[in-house]
């Protein structure tokens, strides 16, 4: 459980009043013991160089002290008191040197916590995912014509590792994070307990996820920081299978190469897709992903539909070997290669694999004294894999 706290600064230009320095929205009265005389004290919010007005106070005969009830401040930030007397001056929205006093105001306390902690991508609906919510207090309502208090929760992808999840600090800002933020939902007043369910979709990329309290402005820093996250692993309902050992010979006639597929039930509308790409015959050894292939073309996935067609007109002897790509679009737009079925462009036996060349002599030693090495080497061409068959397995380098 993590609670924020926010310093009280209480700078006094001049020794006219003295204010209370850890004072918390909606939990208590407000005391401001007053040094010297005036006609009325004000309040403001400050919002970088914009100053809201919320209420001026009267000073009667016995000028000691100004209570400003619970209820009047209902959100934490910076504000201004301003002692109005005979000698004030306002003008241009700039106050008077030596008359006013700012100070913070804390954001009451809260927890955020995950419910499970642990689920996998594009979850199950019996493993929906939510949000608990704590609020310490408050101990007051809100005054009648005061701000309704209004924080905004943002779901963050933290990445691959628990411990980036770290780097979410309460000096992170929304304007910061913006690129990491999946899921942002508005939330009013400090309930003292609520469940806020998520969407299954909002989980479509796996690694760690937390979770942040901000106000509205985008640049103000987090007020509420989850301390904890959740993990979200690889679904294993994403499969993937291209009928046939070869793609010669093609049916035309029967709608070309089908491909089917299987995804959990709550992917996104129509945001995945099959992605063709080819692979020639100098890289049949290569240990590139997929995407570094030779795109080919592509079909849309319709939640709903279990398989697509490619025609026959994309295949030729150019390429060795095909493969066949399910790649997922996140809610964020992110994409990620889930599965991939490679399949050779004709058909292949186990005598067109390839085979090794003789070892070549050794090389001359690396040094003239002791710790030194002689490599030798050796080719997979006697023969070379036909057709994307097997390339040489073990060692190319013998030290």
């Amino acid at each position: 459980m993590y609670y924020l706290f926010l310093i009280l600064a209480c700078v006094i230009a001049q020794e006219w009043l003295n204010v209370t320095s850890n004072y918390t929205a909606l939990m208590s009265d407000l005391n401001i013991d007053l040094l010297e005389p005036g006609i009325a004290v004000q309040l403001y919010e400050a919002n970088n160089d914009n100053y809201t007005l919320m209420g001026t106070m009267p000073v009667d005969r016995n000028w000691q002290n100004i209570t400003i009830h619970c209820g009047v401040i209902t959100k934490g930030g910076h504000y201004i008191i301003q002692l109005i007397s005979n000698n004030t001056i306002e003008y241009d929205d700039v106050f008077q040197d030596g008359q006013t006093v700012e100070f913070d105001v804390r954001w009451p306390g809260a927890s955020l916590s995950f419910e499970p902690k642990r689920i996998t991508t594009y979850p199950d609906p019996w493993q929906q995912v939510v949000i608990i919510m704590k609020f310490e207090g408050p101990q007051c309502e809100p005054a009648v014509g005061s701000a309704v208090p209004m924080l905004w929760l943002d779901l963050i992808y933290c990445g691959l590792s628990a411990n980036a999840c770290k780097n979410v600090s309460r000096e992170s800002s929304r304007g910061s994070m913006e690129h990491l933020i999946v899921h942002s939902e508005q939330i009013r007043g400090y309930p003292r307990f609520r469940k806020i369910p998520l969407k299954c979709d909002i989980f479509g990329i796996a690694g760690f996820y937390t979770a942040v309290l901000r106000p509205p402005t985008r640049q103000t820093a987090f007020t509420h920081v989850m301390d904890g996250q959740l993990e979200v692993f690889p679904s294993n309902k994403f499969t993937l299978d291209v009928d046939g050992k070869s793609l010669f010979h093609c049916d035309n006639y029967g709608g070309g190469v089908p491909v089917t597929f299987q995804y959990p039930s709550c992917i996104l509308p129509t945001s995945d897709k099959i992605r063709l790409f080819g692979r020639q015959r100098e890289d049949v050894s290569t240990l590139l992903p997929p995407t570094k292939l030779h795109y080919i073309s592509e079909h849309r996935i319709i939640k709903g539909r279990h398989s697509v067609y490619f025609d026959c007109e994309l295949f030729s002897e150019k390429y060795i070997e095909y493969c066949f790509v399910y790649v997922n679009q996140a809610i964020n737009r992110a994409y990620t290669n889930i599965k991939t079925k490679c399949v050779p462009t004709s058909p292949i036996t186990e005598d067109d694999s390839g085979q090794w060349s003789k070892w070549s002599e050794w090389s001359p030693c690396s040094t003239t004294c002791y710790g030194g090495t002689r490599n030798r080497y050796r080719t997979c061409d006697s023969p070379p894999p036909k057709y994307g068959a097997k390339f040489c397995q073990f060692q190319i380098v013998k030290k």
